[in-house]
């Protein structure tokens, strides 16, 4: 997939409104345009680095932006049964429920509190969410809380949306918040049509509070 042929790729200067609607006229050929179109394989390469980090498939993963359930297609091929998942999207998440890898799904925004029990969740994994017009830097507040001590939140971004002197790269320099443990990157996100858009995965351990 070129390209030029590819506008859902692009998304600078939307809303959250506008975000939505994208997202709306899109979710149902979602897969077809990244996985089979596209070669998109940030999902893959993010759960891999999860489960370096956390091993054991009882563990209770959010996975939130979660979309069609990409990742969650993944985490389940990898013995992963109790996965939860979140996102902005009711359409995106009709999607991923027809897929059956999730113990639940709920709707919600990130950047705004969670209805989710402090220390709830053993990992937390988000690819695709963080950006300037996707969730803000300080949702990963809200992660944080709801991720254990000794937890791990596995997230991805794009190179270009991330820099050292932005939220972004000010929250993944923090070391009072959480501790870095692994990383990927810079690697090519699309083995198809996009090789100029490069990615970054990080683990992070949360410390005890």
């Amino acid at each position: 997939m070129a390209e030029q042929d590819t506008p859902s790729l692009e998304w600078t200067g939307m809303d959250e409104q506008a975000l939505d609607r994208h997202y709306a006229d899109w979710a149902a050929r979602y897969d077809a345009d990244l996985r089979e179109g596209a070669g998109y394989r940030v999902p893959e390469v993010a759960v891999e680095l999860l489960a370096a980090r956390c091993p054991a498939t009882d563990a209770t993963i959010l996975d939130a932006g979660a979309g069609t359930g990409i990742v969650g297609e993944f985490l389940h091929g990898e013995g992963y049964r109790a996965v939860h998942g979140l996102d902005m999207s009711p359409a995106m998440l009709a999607q991923a429920e027809a897929k059956g890898v999730y113990a639940s799904l709920r709707q919600a925004t990130l950047g705004e509190p969670l209805d989710l029990a402090t220390d709830r969740f053993d990992a937390v994994v988000a690819v695709g969410l963080f950006g300037p017009t996707h969730a803000p830097a300080h949702a990963f507040d809200e992660l944080i809380r709801v991720t254990r001590p000794g937890g791990h939140i596995v997230f991805t971004m794009r190179t270009d949306e991330v820099q050292p002197n932005n939220a972004f790269g000010l929250r993944v320099a923090d070391s009072t918040r959480w501790r870095l443990v692994d990383q990927r990157g810079p690697f090519i996100g699309f083995a198809r049509g996009r090789a100029d858009l490069r990615f970054w995965a990080w683990a992070f351990e949360v410390p005890g509070r």
